[in-house]
């Protein structure tokens, strides 16, 4: 008789004491004023030990803990850990962030960790380090207050300013199996291409993911986690479609708790509950109530509606008012797709509003170009434009060139991405309406006139 050899077959790790570890920090937080606001949360979704998991993840509702990393982790990291997923669900980073991650994965996820731990960061402050961040987290001060899509656009902003020292992979799909310590584990396709230093070693390290500051210096931290965008996420969206009402709903009922308990609501929390508004629209309605002065009936032309019921009834004409400038920055940080979308836009409300006049003028530092149309080209407006410019950025510019070249304007529409001078001139000799379309990361906010945030994903 032959005598098989047994070996002996790896036995499944015992997780019992990671798992324990896990619900007594969760009731920690719940027990924690500061952090009462999240109760909701907390408790939502599955909430699991996993150990094919490197750090954490989330598919936007159920949360994942790396057995190895979370077991690294002292209590008060511990809770910031667990915090810092449950922020990523609380600010709606997923459903709202998506079209981002497409587009740059690593730089997606690393804004989407630089708004959480800022406030992690301040629980750190409230708590007296009973909740702290993990020491290998993504943090800036300059963040703080900030949400995640401002940060990205900011970050990109240093990315193309610092093309050698950062090299972030475009176009990475996100589908994210919890693999990746949030370094683009989608497909990571478009790579900017960069000539060789000579440098075998440097080359390698620009070909690394790379988030970089300002002054183009790579961040110490790194990416704590990875997002499910693949089939979890889906089946989340599938059995809650409507994920976002849910989230909003529970946030709700713990801001009433934390208003019981005297705390006040973070401000970016806050900013996640108030309706969003679209951009378009508010470029609409600025351009429809400037220009609805004109409108009269005319029996000329019947409408067409309410012949056919054997009624005659007349049409409205809309007679053409004011002149309208469109200002466009061409400092750089504008790219052409941004141009282009915005124009579309425009001509969508000056066609059905139109003004007498359109000027388009083109600055950075001051006026480089300046084109006029009139209501017979304005459905061609976007095909049309010729930028010029292209240095720095002094917002000043564009009105003392219209005071300068008496235009008698109802109103100018600023696009800029909002890095300009502290103080922008606003001569008392020349007042009018004005818009501000803020495409970018900036915080900048204007003196005068209405600011509105421009997303174009």
């Amino acid at each position: 008789m032959q005598i098989m050899p047994i070996f002996n077959q790896p036995q499944p790790r015992d997780l019992s004491a990671l798992k324990t570890k896990l619900k007594r920090l969760t009731i920690s937080l719940l027990r924690t004023p500061q952090t009462a606001l999240y109760a909701g949360v907390l408790v939502m979704g599955r909430n699991e030990i996993q150990e094919d998991i490197p750090t954490a993840c989330t598919d936007g509702f159920n949360c994942y803990y790396g057995a190895d990393y979370f077991e690294k982790q002292s209590d008060s990291d511990g809770r910031g850990l667990i915090m810092h997923e449950k922020l990523h669900i609380v600010l709606i980073h997923l459903p709202r962030m998506k079209k981002l991650f497409e587009k740059n994965h690593t730089l997606a996820n690393a804004a989407a960790d630089f708004a959480v731990n800022a406030l992690i960061k301040k629980l750190e402050k409230d708590t007296n380090g009973f909740i702290t961040l993990p020491k290998d987290g993504l943090y800036d001060e300059k963040y703080e207050g900030w949400n995640a899509v401002d940060i990205y656009y900011d970050l990109e902003r240093n990315q193309k300013n610092n093309p050698r020292r950062g090299r972030c992979q475009g176009q990475g799909q996100g589908q994210g199996q919890g693999q990746g310590q949030g370094q683009g584990q989608g497909q990571g396709q478009g790579q900017s291409e960069q000539p060789s230093s000579g440098d075998k070693k440097a080359d390698q390290a620009d070909q690394d993911d790379r988030v970089i500051d300002k002054n183009g210096n790579k961040y110490e931290g790194k990416v704590l986690d990875d997002h499910k965008f693949g089939k979890e996420m889906q089946d989340v969206m599938d059995k809650i479609p409507n994920i976002e009402e849910h989230i909003d709903g529970v946030i709700r009922q713990g801001g009433m708790l934390a208003g019981v308990l005297g705390l006040d609501m973070p401000r970016e929390i806050t900013e996640v509950l108030d309706p969003v508004v679209r951009w378009e629209d508010e470029l609409f309605n600025f351009v429809d109530s400037l220009f609805t002065r004109g409108d009269e009936y005319t029996w000329r032309r019947y409408d067409r509606r309410l012949i056919a019921n054997d009624i005659v009834f007349p049409t409205i004409y809309t007679e053409t008012v004011g002149t309208l400038i469109f200002a466009i920055d061409t400092s750089g940080s504008i790219d052409q797709n941004a141009i282009n979308y915005v124009s579309a836009e425009l001509v969508s409300a000056i066609t059905a509003r139109p003004p007498s006049k359109v000027i388009v003028l083109w600055w950075d530092t001051a006026v480089h170009g300046r084109q006029d149309f009139t209501p017979d080209q304005y459905a061609n407006i976007a095909e049309l434009l010729k930028p010029q410019g292209g240095g720095g950025t002094r917002a000043s510019c564009v009105f003392e060139y219209v005071v300068k070249e008496a235009i008698d304007a109802e109103a100018v529409i600023m696009m800029t991405d909002g890095y300009l001078e502290s103080k922008v001139k606003h001569p008392d000799a020349y007042r009018c309406e004005t818009l501000w379309l803020i495409h970018g990361g900036s915080r900048w906010e204007p003196e005068f006139g209405r600011k509105v945030k421009v997303t174009i994903e």
